[in-house]
């Protein structure tokens, strides 16, 4: 079982890898092209003004709810409102989505999930009620924007403006890591895979989720110093 588990993770991060060289490489060749007209684009978003930019924050806030890949969320933005006001449009929108799905998970989740806790979040649940801030903090770097967390959340002790703090501040250097890195590969002249894996704001994702996965490590033994158990 152990062995089956590993191999469902190690094929869930390959197919996560291919779908983002898929998506750029796909947008690279409709930009080059020119089956996808930026300046265009760029234009009809001008023109829309706020109510585009309100529109595509309801749209990534949706698709956090509905576990829409973060990757295409972030890359959408980038291509419609450029890196940055893509970022910060994308920054919202997550953060807006997150909270609305913990909500939902902790006021609409059925008895059935409740029921399921086990002991397993019974032990996550001690480590986070001290420390809500930190932990939900370091589990936003290391699963950056994994629509799963805002349901798994709504079943811990977290309030909501804990866990909406520490959503946006968790998500804000990997959405612009993100946007950034997306917005240079699909407009680099030239593109080999050895740019997918050196590139520093690509190759910062992984180290922000090690910055988190150290965090982590580091509070559950804070909590157990502090907490020896019963």
């Amino acid at each position: 079982m152990e062995k089956l588990a590993d191999m469902r993770r190690y094929a869930m991060i390959t197919l996560k890898a291919i779908f983002v060289v898929a998506v750029v490489l796909g947008t690279r060749y409709a930009l080059f092209r020119g089956y996808v007209n930026e300046a265009g684009i760029h234009q009809f978003v001008g023109h829309a003004g706020l109510l585009m930019a309100l529109g595509f924050i309801f749209f990534v806030a949706l698709g956090l709810i509905v576990f829409a890949p973060p990757f295409l969320l972030i890359g959408s933005g980038a291509l419609a409102f450029g890196r940055l006001m893509g970022a910060v449009y994308c920054l919202v929108g997550m953060t807006i989505g997150a909270g609305a799905a913990f909500l939902l998970g902790r006021y609409v989740a059925t008895d059935f999930a409740r029921k399921r806790r086990g002991e397993l979040l019974k032990k996550v649940n001690a480590w986070i009620e001290p420390n809500g801030l930190a932990f939900m903090f370091s589990l936003r770097l290391t699963l950056f924007a994994n629509p799963a967390l805002n349901y798994a959340a709504s079943l811990t002790p977290v309030n909501f403006r804990i866990y909406t703090l520490s959503s946006f501040v968790g998500l804000l250097p990997g959405v612009f890591a993100v946007s950034y890195g997306f917005d240079l590969l699909t407009h680099a002249s030239r593109l080999s895979l050895i740019d997918f894996l050196v590139h520093p704001a690509l190759a910062s994702m992984w180290l922000l989720r090690l910055a988190g996965i150290v965090l982590l490590a580091g509070l559950i033994e804070w909590y157990g110093r502090e907490r020896p158990p019963d």
